[in-house]
Parts: structure tokens; C-alpha cells; sequence
């Protein structure tokens, strides 16, 4: 008896560690019975901010809540209610980069409709900034917001005119409320939006239920809203899908219920979904009653978070309690925990703070509540392995303002600038610290901004902190910025920021021209008109006076009505010479009102009534500095321009000269030079003159002179467009090769520390899948994928480097190389790695320089058949347009590894190449930067490889059954490609 008791005593102990209640670190209630807060989200300046609906205190109807925290101590900050006499509601919230809050819902008070979207525009202190309502004459409603990575827009979505249109309603907004394009998706097909998520090409997926079933779905736009592709994940009976959430490996989690599996009456559901709308992975998370999910979130270790409610914490029980669930990064349940007194409490949304802690809130009988829940070690696990130095680097700090060089009075701006991770681990608790060096600024910031956390991603993380401006003066004032995870110090930088007082709108005549026109007896007077202030003008009016024997064209009065802050507007007066016109000259006189009120009264004077005197007038006409200024920038080493050319004598090519940083060459010396045949009236030749000029690197003052006298010059900065270098490198795990994973980390770390200022690029971004979990069939697939998806994000520009390698067995079926990915079964060969299909195809999508590095022919699983798969991957090779490929073996080879290179020698030899190893055989010594300019380009690298790996080889396997040299096909290898650059 005593035994069975002991017994029964430890299974109770296990249940009771499994499944127990939960006190928050901090409580708040709002409002009364009823009110509940349907989402909240943790600000950059560390508030909580929770927003939902009340019926408590309101004006009639239920109001728009709005709650704003101390995150650490739950301290009120403020509570503040919108809405009208009607139902107003909101449901969601976002933040914008310049530190102001979207609130998103419906409104019955204000509005066309009766039933309208609502978005309202706070501060970081609740007060309202704007406000808007849209829709049409039936039901409306907006359900999520989510702001674009550039800040440049909003997508938003719910339903519109009670579905009849359609199902689902989905906008994009400018931040300005510009409509940039707006759909309805679906008949009978889509229930009401619950979830929103960006995808990282530009395009929003949304989730919900069917329209009519009781599926739950998942569909894809693109960047211009139209539908990529809908899934529909079909059970047997009843599932709910309540939330949608980006994961940290770039795929997708759906939260929600599941009657149709699972341990109870409905239990908690959470499905993985991959890029492309496929079901990874789906669990139902629950026990013996009711459980739901209504929202779920993923801890920096991986693993998820759902939150919801539950009757399972007691047997019969009738009334819910709040639930929190965990489960692994693959679904596995870990625990439950409780809150609540079993009067049907629910948690509706959860966020994750900077420090991986968790903010709740929802619904109860006392209101709508908000709780903070304690940290737990294993889901915010400790920084290790990172440097004090090097870790994080920023990257194009930057302001973002109206005129992106400084900052007004009263304007909202924000710096901006691109964090990337360079540790190698994911960090937690990042925090960004703003100090103004002098104290001078009176600019207003947040002087600490939390990040959360930041895992090891190519692309890095943008990071905006508001800038505002309000009493400021004339001045430059330095910053630092500073970047901490936790208490440790990662980096820092300084940057400049003008603070400018507006002026006042101020028109002025920036430059006139008188020309030949299309007509030969025509004259054209183009007037340049600028406001060099900082507000727009009012309207504006030009009116030419001209005297007896000018005749106008058209009319002489020009309404052109306001022009704007620091711009240009050009007016032409087109007229002729009759024969009354007796002066030397012609005199024009130009008035300029605005409002009505004249501003400048200005005296044009045409000499060409005897232009032999002056000499020819030359006229840029592309560039032209009216339009664009006489500074512009090139990154190309030529530069092409046209110019129209007037004089009384007529003119041959070598009356032109060029004139470049003040040395003077002959024009006719260039091949692009062109001289059009004139046209002639009663005084003057008219010619249009174009050339093609070399540049040098930097800046490149450009003039031409014609019969001795010089132009107007036009400045041209030259600085060619550096390559950012983007390296993925794959190593499955296979039983019978021992390296092929280190190769890959060896690669990839050989390439880390290759980008800055003073590097041969300006960014690298490192991508290594080396372990079970990233070089399964699924996980090489995805990562290719996200090459393409970063093509067509603007992520790779056509400018760039793109660098795969892969080491790893290769293999011929049906005529196919494939690459064999970790777990791969010879049972199934065709569940395999399509090399053509899903490596070089893919590849081909990116118009940019690309190159393979392949070694996927090891002696360990390729000793049947082994010359026809070497031959594949060189044919191959030779086939595919616009990719590189450097194989580890030529067709009748293989390719060695061994435990003294604990490498595979293809790799090992690349690694001597990078550490600039002199080597010796017996055509003497030899590295692989020939010339010594500390630069290896690709000619050099593959000279290196074809003379050190069968040297490698035959000194360690010198009775190898073949030999092993690199090979690329010679129409690929392009020798004077820079690779690599070797650091003192």
C-alpha cells in the first residue's frame, strides 16, 4: 500500500509540473465587463501599447481603447479612449519610423458609411495626430496593419460592403493615406481576414477560415496585390486559424483550433507552413476539454508561444481560464500554464518584449487586462561566442527627412540605417542608445530604443529611431549611436545632423537662355524660375513684355500656379523678328507675380543682333543643368552630353575642343564626337554638338570650348558601384564522408571578415547550412529560394556577387545530376537535390555575376559509374548561361578528402589560397597572388587550384586510383574577376 502511494504521489507531481498556474510580474485591468484588448505591441521606446475596444466610460457605444505602459513595472502611462456616439473599435496597431502609431478597425461615428475602416495616427503619449475613415455605403471593416521594411507604405486588411464584392479586403497606403492599390479577393471563398504578415519579397500573405467549410486557409500577394498562390489546408472537422506570424527561418506559423485531431473536445493548433504555401509540420496541442490559441509568437531559442484559453485545467470545468502553451521549434508540447479563477478568462494577443520576457492581454469579467509574464531562462538564452568587437556592424547610417540632408523645424524624421550580424549567434535584449555629444541639438529622440532580438541573418535587421524637430536654430550637431545586447557593448557610431530653420518661400530667376527654335525664323526664351525656399510659393504668374517688331508665338502671360520648396520650373517665350524690329537687341522684360503681387521685374537681353562680338552662346541641352543641376553623379567611366551650339560663323569638328579638369583636348580626337549640319537664319548658324568623354575616378569638371571660348561647366562625380558579395554554403551530413560540412563552415568563414569601407566589398552576407536540420531536402531548397527572394526584393542588385558552394555527394539519375541532401534514402533517388532545376535555374533568376564552387564527386560515394557524374557536372557547366561553375575534378577524376587536411583538398587548397601560403613544388615556388597586389581574382585562384590540389592529393593518397585537378569551362572563367582580398 505504502508503495502504491508513493507511486501515485510522483505521477501527481509530474502533472503538476506539467500543467500549472502562473503569476504575472505585473497586472493591469481596464475598463469593465466586456471590454477587451485585441491587440498589443511593445515601441521602440520600450511602452507597451495595448489597443481594443471598451463600453465602459464611453461617449455611446463601444470606444476605441488605447492603453500605453511601462513595460518593466506595468506604471500607466496613459489611457485614453477615441470614438463617437457609435460603435468605434480597434483591433490592431503598428509602429511607424518616425515613432508615431497606426491604429487600425471600424468606426460607426464619422465616416460615409455608416459602417466604416478606421485609422487613426498617436504619439507615443496617445494623442491623436490623425485620423481617417474608408470604405463605402455598406459594412467595412479593417482588421490587420502591418508597415512596409521601408517605411514607405501600409498594407492593410479585412472585408468590405459585408463581402458581396468580395471576400477579403486588402489596401496599400501611402503614409500620407495615398492610395496605391487596392483588392477584393475571392467569391464565397475567404472568411474575414485573421492574420497579416509581410513576406521578405515585397508581397503579404493573409490567413483565416474558408468562406464556407471549416478549413482554414493562407494566400499570397505580390508586391502590386495581385494573388501568387492560395492553400487551403483541409482536415475532417472543424479548425480555426486566429493568428499568423513570420518565423525565425523565414517561413510561416498559424495559430488557432482543431476539433478534427488532437486529445479533447478542440484543441490548440499550430501548423508550419513554408515559403510556397506548403504544410510542414501541424500539432494539436492540448488535452482533455476545450483549449484554443489565439495568438501564438516565437521565443529568440526557436520555440513557440500560444496563448489562448482553456477548460483543461480542472475536470468538468464549465468556465475557461487564460492558457499559455509551449512547444518546441517542431511543435513538440512542453508545458502548460495557467492564469486566471476559471471565470473565463483569455489571453487574445501576446507580444515579445526586447528582453525575451512575454506581455499579455485580453478579456476577463473585470475588463480588458494586460499582464507581463516572468522571463524564463531557456526561452531568452544567453549570449555566447560573441566578441566585444565585430559582432554587429552598422551599416548606411543615414537621416531620413524631406530633403534627406537635415532636419526642419517641426518636421518628423528618423535615422535609419541596416544592423547585420557578423557573431555568428543570435542576439538578445539589443538595444540602440542615441546621445547628442553637445547637448546642443534641442532636437527630440528616444536616447535608448529596443530592438529585441537579432538572429544571424543575411540581410540584418533596419533600424529606424525617431528625430523630431521643434525649437531648434541653424547648426550641425554630432550624434552617437550606439548598439548593446543586454549590459555588453557591440558597436557604436557618429553621425552628423543639420538642424535648419525654414525659409520662406522666395522665387527667383536662376537662369535664362535665348535659342534657335524648330522653326528657323523662331526664338525661344527659356526662363528658369526657382524658390529656393523651404515652403511652396503661392501662385505664380510670368508675363513677358516685348517690344514693337517681336512678334509672340503664343500667348506672353504664363499661369503656372505654385511652385514648390526648393524646385525649378521652366517657362519658354517662343517668338520672331519682324521686319519693324530695327534694335541692336533684343530687350524682354520678365515680371514674375505671386498671389497677384509682384515679385520680379527682370530685363532679358538677346545681343545676337550682333553676336559675332560675343561669340557663340553654347547651351547644354543633355544634361541639362536646368533640370538636374550642373553636379551629377556617374558609375560608369564615360560620360555622353549634347549641346546646342549658336554662332554668326559656321563651324567644323575641330572648332570643338574639350576642356577636363582644366586640360584641354582636341574634340575631334574622340570617336562618339557628332556634329549636326547647321541651320541658318538671317544672323546666326544653329548646330547640336554631342560627345563621349573618358572619366577618372572621382570628380571630372567638364567644359567644351568652341572658337575660343569656354562653356558653362558641368561637374561630374565618377564613383563606380561596388558589389556587395552574398556567399551561401551548403555541406550536408553524410555517414561516408567526414568533412563535407566543415568544408562549407571553412568556406564560409574564410569570406566573413571580406566586406567594409576599405575591402574589396562593401557588404558580405554569409549564409552556412551545414547542420541535419538546414540541409535536408527542404532546407537546401528553401535556402535557394531565398537567393531568388532576395533578387526580387532589391536585396541583390545587379551589381552584386552571388557565391554558392556546395560539397557533398553528386549522383546521375534519369539522365539528372542530383545532390544528395542530408537523410537522403537510396530508396527514393529521385527525393534528391535537381542540380539543374532547383541550383542553376534558380540562379539564373539573378541577373548578376554568379559563381559555383562544386565539389559533390567524394570518393566515398562515387566509385560506380564515377566519369559519366564527373562528366554531367562539366557538361552542365558548359550549357548553363550566366553561371560560373568551378568543379572540384575534371570528367574522369574524383575528388579526395582526408583527416590531415580535415578538409577535402579542393577546399583545403582554397584555404591556402585565401592565407596567401607560398608552396614549392618542383617548377619551384608559388602562391596564389601572383602579382602581389593583395587582390586573388579568379584566373589567379584557378591557376593556384589546378597546380595545388594534385599536389595535395598525391603527397597524402599517393596511390589515389585518379588523379584531381579543377576545372571550369574556359568561356566561364573570367580571369580578371576580383574574389578575394588578402588582409595584412
Amino acid at each position: 500500500m505504502n508503495k502504491f502511494i508513493v507511486l501515485l504521489g510522483s505521477v501527481l507531481l509530474s502533472i503538476s509540473s506539467f500543467a500549472q498556474d502562473i503569476k504575472p510580474l505585473w497586472f493591469k485591468n481596464f475598463g469593465g465587463a466586456g471590454d477587451v484588448f485585441h491587440r498589443v505591441i511593445e515601441a521602440g521606446n520600450g511602452s507597451v501599447i495595448a489597443v481594443g475596444e471598451s463600453s465602459a466610460q464611453s461617449q455611446g457605444g463601444k470606444d476605441g481603447l488605447v492603453s500605453i505602459l511601462n513595460y518593466s513595472t506595468g506604471a500607466l502611462v496613459k489611457e485614453v479612449r477615441f470614438g463617437g456616439t457609435k460603435d468605434d473599435v480597434i483591433y490592431d496597431i503598428a509602429p511607424t519610423p518616425q515613432g508615431f502609431f497606426l491604429l487600425v478597425g471600424y468606426t460607426e461615428s464619422i465616416g460615409k458609411g455608416g459602417h466604416d475602416g478606421w485609422i487613426l495616427l498617436i504619439d507615443e503619449k496617445g494623442r491623436k495626430i490623425d485620423e481617417k475613415s474608408i470604405g463605402g455605403v455598406g459594412k467595412d471593416e479593417l482588421r490587420q496593419v502591418e508597415i512596409l521594411p521601408d517605411g514607405s507604405a501600409m498594407v492593410l486588411a479585412g472585408f468590405k460592403n459585408d463581402q458581396k464584392d468580395g471576400d477579403a479586403w486588402m489596401i496599400k497606403l501611402s503614409l500620407k493615406y495615398e492610395m496605391i492599390w487596392e483588392k477584393q479577393f475571392g467569391k464565397d471563398e475567404y472568411g474575414i481576414p485573421s492574420g497579416l504578415v509581410l513576406s521578405n519579397d515585397g508581397g503579404a500573405l493573409f490567413s483565416g477560415n474558408t468562406r464556407k467549410g471549416d478549413n482554414v486557409y493562407l494566400a499570397k500577394v505580390d508586391a502590386r496585390g495581385a494573388i501568387v498562390w492560395s492553400q487551403v489546408y483541409q482536415e475532417a472537422k472543424y479548425d480555426e486559424a486566429l493568428d499568423l506570424i513570420n518565423t525565425n527561418d523565414g517561413n510561416y506559423a498559424m495559430a488557432g483550433l482543431t476539433k478534427s485531431k488532437g486529445a479533447g473536445d478542440a484543441d490548440a493548433w499550430l501548423l508550419k507552413i513554408g515559403k510556397d504555401g506548403s504544410l510542414l509540420w501541424d500539432k494539436a496541442l492540448g488535452k482533455r476539454d476545450f483549449d484554443l490559441a489565439a495568438t501564438v509568437l516565437q521565443y529568440n531559442n526557436g520555440a513557440f508561444g500560444l496563448f489562448g484559453s482553456s477548460n483543461s485545467y480542472r475536470s468538468g470545468a464549465r468556465d475557461a481560464k487564460a492558457v499559455g502553451i509551449k512547444a518546441t521549434g517542431d511543435g513538440t508540447l512542453k508545458s502548460f500554464f495557467y492564469w486566471g479563477n476559471g471565470n473565463n478568462e483569455s489571453w487574445e494577443t501576446a507580444t515579445l518584449l526586447h528582453d525575451g520576457s512575454v506581455v499579455v492581454a485580453g478579456k476577463s469579467p473585470q475588463g480588458a487586462f494586460v499582464g507581463r509574464l516572468p522571463l524564463e531562462d531557456e526561452d531568452n538564452p544567453p549570449i555566447v561566442g560573441v566578441r566585444d568587437q565585430n559582432a554587429v556592424e552598422i551599416v548606411e547610417l543615414k537621416l531620413n527627412s524631406m530633403d534627406n540632408q537635415s532636419i526642419q523645424r517641426n518636421e518628423n524624421a528618423y535615422l535609419s540605417f541596416r544592423l547585420n550580424n557578423k557573431s555568428g549567434a543570435n542576439l538578445s535584449d539589443l538595444k540602440v542608445e542615441i546621445e547628442d555629444k553637445m547637448g546642443a541639438s534641442r532636437l527630440e529622440y528616444w536616447t535608448v530604443n529596443y530592438l529585441g532580438q537579432l538572429g544571424n541573418e543575411r540581410a540584418g535587421k533596419m533600424v529606424r529611431i525617431p528625430v523630431r524637430s521643434k525649437d531648434i536654430a541653424n547648426g550641425e550637431h554630432s550624434f552617437n549611436v550606439k548598439v548593446s545586447a543586454g549590459d555588453k557593448y557591440l558597436t557604436d557610431q557618429d553621425v552628423k545632423i543639420v538642424t535648419r530653420v525654414p525659409l520662406p518661400a522666395n522665387l527667383q530667376i536662376a537662369d535664362h537662355n535665348f535659342f534657335s527654335s524648330t522653326r528657323s525664323d523662331e526664338l525661344t526664351l527659356r526662363v528658369v524660375l526657382e524658390n529656393s525656399g523651404d515652403a511652396n510659393s503661392g501662385s505664380t504668374d510670368i508675363t513677358f513684355q516685348y517690344p514693337a517688331g517681336i512678334k509672340p508665338s503664343a500667348s506672353a502671360s504664363n499661369a503656372i500656379g505654385p511652385v514648390a520648396a526648393r524646385a525649378k520650373r521652366q517657362v519658354d517665350f517662343l517668338f520672331t523678328k519682324t521686319a519693324q524690329f530695327t534694335g541692336p537687341s533684343v530687350k524682354i522684360v520678365c515680371i514674375v507675380k505671386e498671389n497677384g503681387v509682384e515679385k520680379i521685374r527682370k530685363t532679358l537681353e538677346d545681343r545676337r543682333g550682333g553676336v559675332g562680338g560675343d561669340g557663340p552662346i553654347m547651351i547644354w541641352t543633355d544634361p541639362d543643368p536646368n533640370e538636374v543641376g550642373n553636379k551629377i553623379k556617374k558609375t560608369t567611366n564615360q560620360m555622353e552630353f549634347k549641346m546646342n551650339v549658336l554662332h554668326d560663323k559656321s563651324l567644323q569638328p575641330k572648332d570643338f575642343k574639350i576642356r577636363m579638369n582644366g586640360v584641354e583636348m582636341e574634340g575631334s580626337k574622340f570617336n562618339e564626337q557628332d556634329l549636326s549640319a547647321p541651320k541658318r537664319d538671317t544672323t546666326y548658324y544653329s548646330y547640336t554638338y554631342r560627345n563621349k568623354v573618358p572619366l577618372i575616378l572621382g570628380k571630372n569638371r567638364l567644359e567644351v570650348v568652341v572658337d575660343g571660348k569656354v562653356s558653362s561647366y558641368i561637374e561630374v562625380d565618377y564613383a563606380p558601384q561596388r558589389s556587395n558579395l552574398f556567399i551561401l554554403s551548403i555541406g550536408p551530413v553524410h555517414n561516408d564522408l567526414m568533412y563535407t560540412s566543415k568544408d562549407a563552415k571553412d568556406f564560409a568563414e574564410a569570406f566573413r571578415d571580406q566586406g567594409g569601407v576599405d575591402k574589396l566589398y562593401p557588404n558580405v552576407h554569409v549564409q552556412e547550412i551545414t547542420t541535419p536540420e538546414t540541409t535536408n531536402l527542404t532546407g537546401i531548397k528553401q535556402a535557394m529560394f531565398d537567393l531568388s527572394y532576395m533578387w526580387k526584393d532589391g536585396l541583390i542588385t545587379a551589381n552584386d556577387v552571388v557565391i554558392v558552394f556546395i560539397s557533398s555527394h553528386g549522383k546521375i539519375f534519369e539522365n539528372q545530376f542530383r545532390i544528395l541532401q542530408t537523410g537522403y534514402n537510396p530508396k527514393y533517388e529521385d527525393v534528391s537535390i535537381d542540380y539543374k532545376k532547383e541550383v542553376l535555374d534558380v540562379l539564373n533568376r539573378l541577373s548578376c555575376k554568379k559563381l559555383i564552387f562544386l565539389d559533390a564527386c567524394h570518393s566515398g560515394g562515387a566509385k560506380e559509374g564515377f566519369g559519366g557524374l564527373s562528366k554531367a557536372v562539366i557538361d552542365l557547366a558548359k550549357t548553363q548561361p550566366g553561371v560560373s561553375t568551378l568543379s572540384s575534378c575534371k570528367a574522369d577524376e574524383k575528388s579526395y578528402e582526408a583527416q590531415s587536411w580535415e578538409n577535402g583538398a579542393f577546399t583545403e587548397a582554397m584555404l591556402e589560397a585565401f592565407a596567401d601560403k607560398t608552396l614549392s613544388d618542383a617548377r619551384g615556388s608559388y602562391n596564389a597572388d601572383v602579382n602581389r597586389d593583395r587582390i586573388i581574382n579568379l584566373g589567379e585562384l584557378y591557376d593556384f587550384l589546378q597546380r595545388r590540389v594534385p599536389q595535395l592529393v598525391k603527397s597524402v593518397i599517393p596511390n589515389a586510383p585518379t588523379s584531381q585537378a579543377p576545372f571550369m569551362p574556359e568561356d566561364q572563367l573570367d580571369r580578371a574577376m576580383p574574389l578575394y582580398y588578402i588582409q595584412k
